[in-house]
């Protein structure tokens, strides 16, 4: 009797440990850019659309497309970090303006993009301290094209 009661007892711990370590397992291949998220504070140097035209034109982009962007934030500790995007919010932020931006890393096994951070998450915007607070949005160029001048402009 003693015998089956070991038995069963180590089959219990067994099957829960075993149970343990696949859920483990689960949540961290399908859950890793959550958990090893990051906070970012720091300033735009570069946020631009990433859509190719021909895609437009053709009528084959979708809304994910439309709305993919890389950033270029340089944090206040002085380093810069790259991310992608397909947060429409992104489509406000200027070069210059300060931000606090969630990044998700992909996850090591993902070998083509291991190491670099995707689905960028912009949590709030600010003027850069000692810094001349920043134009409007809707007059910031959109995708890093150059502003033209009107003849009215030019005088």
């Amino acid at each position: 009797m003693q015998a089956v009661s070991r038995f069963v007892r180590r089959t219990v711990w067994v099957l829960v440990t075993a149970g343990v370590l696949v859920g483990a397992g689960w949540i961290v291949t399908t859950q890793y850019g959550w958990l090893f998220s990051k906070n970012v504070h720091g300033e735009i140097l570069r946020n631009e659309r990433v859509t190719n035209s021909n895609s437009i034109i053709s009528g084959r982009a979708t809304p994910e497309m439309l709305h993919s962007y890389t950033i270029l934030i340089r944090e206040e500790a002085g380093s810069m970090i790259t991310a992608s995007s397909e947060d429409r919010q992104w489509a406000v932020v200027a070069s210059g303006m300060c931000v606090i931006a969630k990044l998700y890393p992909y996850p090591p096994w993902e070998l083509d993009k291991g190491g670099t951070y995707g689905n960028a998450r912009l949590e709030k915007v600010y003027d850069c301290p000692g810094k001349t607070p920043s134009r409007p949005a809707e007059t910031a160029p959109v995708g890093g094209a150059p502003e033209q001048k009107t003849d009215q402009q030019a005088d």
